[in-house]
């Protein structure tokens, strides 16, 4: 008889012979029960999946001074130039911490500034997932997403303001002569239409809010105006309940300046009558506002037949426009698989700061780009944050692995705000890796200082001149920042700040610059090698006389200019800019085995330390982070009272 509880279809009638099979089998389920849960359990294998390897292979075919493939065949395939798209990834790279190469615990490489990119701009061309340049990304279908949602808010943070802004006044004035010459409408700004971008993930319960009885698909419009050059001046996209062009325009913002008054004012004349207002050209939907030139309908004579030709070719501009958008970022052209507005607004407006941004790479644009709109600050940064961003340690290293930095940055006793900012960081820049590292000590306050952390390196980069002549470069892009800082706002240039700038070339050549007298220091077998010049009212005596200024040597004192500066070139300074200089000291080396370390640091440091001193005591550390620290330590032990900035880069 079975025992309770227990199921036995077998034939033997012996209770002791039943529960010897019923022990084997529930052993054996044991058996099975543990072997799955010991698999469960095992440490999941780490699979190589030849990033490295990838991206030297992108970097072979793209981006080396001799890649395989020529500009033709990357302007098909990346919708742009090679240099356009080294830029983006450059400010990318400086501004969002999520484009900067990382490693895991075990010191291996992730994906790559430019394989982000890559894959970003490679959904946004051809409307397919990243992974399908596996040969050159290597990354799953999630992670090429959330590389294009990085890629497309950066765009708009970083490029929205300045290439989809509106009209200025010159701009204005540059629009009014253009389409007058090329249509015959003077007065004219552009032209004025809408597009849908068809939706194909939109839920059941909205596709009444995004549908229209000419469309078999639920799509979002985009209401948009361009000029002849097919620039877009103004796009508003996804406003929901509104399927055509009337209820867009009810909700845009494109006349909000014109009906608070606050629109530039650019007259211009037709047949003896002046106007305050340009207008945009629109078809016959659009109201019967000053605003809008539509044709007729119906034209009734010769006169209004050619009138409605003209207008028609005219407004053409915003067709070819919308046109070339669709035909250049396939992403727009097929139906979108994006579940959230939000998300396809931004990789419309992308699309659209993007395509403008190659009409003025191309030349082709009618309107100059304004030097004068701020660079946005940095998104990752809150303002307090930014405040703070002068103060701290850290520390780096470059792709390859063997070079790394270490940096420290400590107030000094003096009753004012922090006045030292600096910079050290790596960065792919066309094919090459570029380390970055300056030392800018401010004073009368730190905005010049703040200027040069943003500006100094970008306008050194943006000469054409770098790779082939990098003294001239360095020197003119120096020279193009001090005025830059002198012309902004009264405020900016009142104060002022020294400089040494250091950049290191694929780990192998070094350039280091300065005005002023924070230092570079170079080690070699140990000895120390100055790469900076200190410039003092002392030592350059007779130019600052022969500019008209005088040094004064006041017991106690250091010397200064004009018995108020204690260096002789500066940045900014506007009140004594006519007796002090901004042209730097520039010095070249290749870094060799022998090379040990190089130390950039503010006179905090090097008023209570010689040079050998400072190498002595950071060669010692292996952590270039802990020796800078170290270095700092010794300072204020040496009782120094300014700031102190220091970076040491180790070469080995």
């Amino acid at each position: 008889m079975a025992q309770p509880g227990y199921l036995n279809d077998s034939s033997s009638t012996d209770p002791d012979e039943d529960w010897e099979q019923d022990a084997q089998i529930f052993a054996h389920l044991v058996q099975q029960a543990n072997a799955s849960s010991s698999i469960r359990r095992s440490k999941a294998p780490n699979i190589d999946r030849g990033r490295v390897e990838a991206n030297a292979r992108l970097m072979a075919d793209y981006f080396d001074d001799n890649p395989t493939y020529p500009e033709k065949t990357f302007k098909r395939r990346f919708r742009m130039s090679r240099n356009l798209f080294t830029r983006i990834v450059y400010d990318l790279y400086t501004r969002y911490p999520y484009f900067q190469q990382q490693y895991d615990a075990t010191g291996l490489p992730g994906l790559s500034t430019h394989q982000k990119c890559t894959a970003a701009i490679q959904q946004l061309a051809y409307g397919i997932t990243g992974d399908a340049w596996d040969d050159y990304v290597r990354m799953g279908e999630s992670t090429a997403r959330k590389c294009l949602n990085h890629f497309v808010e950066g765009i708009i943070q970083m490029y929205g303001k300045v290439y989809l802004r509106k009209p200025t006044y010159e701009d204005i004035q540059q629009l009014y002569a253009a389409h007058d010459d090329r249509h015959g409408f003077p007065g004219m700004l552009g032209s004025l239409d809408c597009m849908h971008w068809e939706w194909a993930m939109c839920p059941v319960a909205w596709q009444g809010q995004y549908h229209r009885g000419d469309k078999p698909h639920p799509s979002i419009i985009l209401e948009a105006a361009a000029s002849q050059d097919t620039w877009i001046w103004h796009a508003f996209f996804g406003c929901p309940g509104a399927m055509n062009d009337l209820n867009v325009l009810n909700h845009s913002p494109i006349f909000e300046d014109v009906y608070n008054g606050i629109a530039p004012d650019r007259t211009f004349q037709v047949n003896g009558a002046t106007y305050k207002h340009g207008y945009y050209l629109g078809d016959g939907i659009y109201h019967e506002w000053a605003t809008f030139v539509k044709a007729f309908s119906y034209p009734e004579d010769d006169k209004r037949i050619k009138f409605k030709g003209a207008q028609e070719a005219a407004r053409k501009d915003i067709e070819r426009a919308f046109g070339i958008l669709r035909k250049r970022w396939n992403i727009i052209k097929q139906p979108s698989r994006f579940m959230e507005i939000p998300t396809m607004r931004k990789v419309m407006y992308a699309c659209i700061i993007l395509h403008n941004m190659i009409l003025e790479n191309k030349n082709k644009a009618i309107c100059v780009v304004p030097n004068d709109i701020p660079d946005p600050p940095n998104p990752q940064l809150t303002e307090e944050q930014r405040a703070q961003s002068s103060n701290g340690s850290g520390k780096g290293r470059g792709q390859q692995g063997t070079v790394k930095y270490g940096f420290t940055l400590v107030k000094g006793k003096a009753n004012h705000p922090m006045e030292d900012y600096h910079v050290a960081k790596f960065i792919p820049y066309q094919g090459r890796e570029l380390g970055l590292f300056a030392i800018y000590d401010g004073h009368l306050g730190d905005s010049v200082p703040a200027y040069l952390q943003r500006h100094l390196f970008s306008n050194i980069l943006k000469e054409e001149e770098f790779w082939t002549d990098p003294n001239r470069s360095i020197s003119k892009a120096y020279e193009r920042t001090d005025q830059a800082i002198l012309s902004h706002n009264p405020d900016l240039g009142r104060g002022g700040s020294t400089a040494v700038t250091a950049i290191l070339i694929n780990g192998r050549k070094l350039w280091v610059a300065n005005v002023g007298d924070s230092r570079a220091v170079l080690s070699r077998r140990g000895q120390a090698i100055q790469m900076s010049v200190d410039h003092e009212p002392n030592t350059e005596r007779g130019s600052i006389e022969n500019r008209g200024g005088f040094v004064s040597n006041m017991p106690g004192d250091v010397a200064r200019v004009n018995g108020q500066l204690a260096v002789s070139r500066a940045f900014g300074d506007k009140n004594l800019k006519n007796h002090l200089r901004s042209d730097p000291d520039i010095k070249h080396r290749d870094i060799d085995a022998d090379t040990e370390i190089l130390i950039l640091a503010s006179d905090g440091l090097w008023k209570v330390m010689t040079n050998q001193e400072a190498v002595d005591l950071a060669i010692k550390i292996r952590d270039p982070e802990k020796a800078a620290k170290q270095l700092a330590v010794e300072a204020l032990n040496r009782e120094s009272k300014d700031d102190i900035s220091c970076i040491v880069v180790r070469f080995k």
